[in-house]
């Protein structure tokens, strides 16, 4: 008993179409989309206007420029400490993870030119935040103050570069807020 063997395409055809739509659903559960770039939350959007009114570009320039040898006015070194000092609570956190822990690090380097700004400086009878000791009038700062003063400026240089970081990724996250131009 011979019967001659033909091609069946229904099988092959069913069998086919239950692999794709397998592949199919695995396929999409591995790679579901996730929003590009999701919506910010309003209270980053909020703590970053903040940010950029403490420290807006002519103070960040301030202190990128400024040689501490010199005398300064009185408010740079109080921005600051309003800033080192008052954004230490959970309402000065970001809810977005990355700018968060970015964030972070520029408190870090905040605190440090804070403190140095405390611990080096003075303010003389102009109202003046000063290196130079009180009393102090004119020619030659002493060795001990100019070596303070090259402190205050490598912290401020810190303290700068790290904002320019944080602020780049705080404007690439929260694109359509019209931030300030740091």
């Amino acid at each position: 008993f011979q019967e001659k063997w033909e091609f069946q395409w229904e099988p092959l055809i069913g069998l086919l179409i239950a692999v794709i739509s397998y592949l199919g659903v695995e396929a999409r559960e591995h790679f579901a989309l996730s929003p590009q770039n999701p919506a910010p939350a309003p209270e980053d959007v909020e703590l970053f206007r903040r940010l950029g009114e403490l420290f807006p570009p002519s103070t960040i320039a301030f202190y990128r420029d400024h040689d501490f040898i010199h005398a300064c006015n009185n408010d740079y070194a109080q921005k600051m400490f309003r800033y080192s000092d008052g954004w230490t609570t959970a309402n000065f956190e970001f809810i977005d993870e990355e700018l968060q822990a970015q964030h972070k690090k520029l408190k870090e380097k905040a605190d440090v030119f804070a403190n140095a700004l405390a611990k080096y400086t003075t303010t003389n009878e102009h109202g003046h935040c000063t290196v130079a000791p009180t009393g102090h009038s004119g020619g030659p700062l002493p060795d001990w103050a100019e070596k303070e003063a090259i402190l205050l400026n490598e912290s401020a240089t810190a303290f700068f570069d790290e904002h320019q970081t944080f602020f780049r990724l705080a404007r690439r996250k929260l694109s359509h807020v019209a931030g300030p131009n740091n």
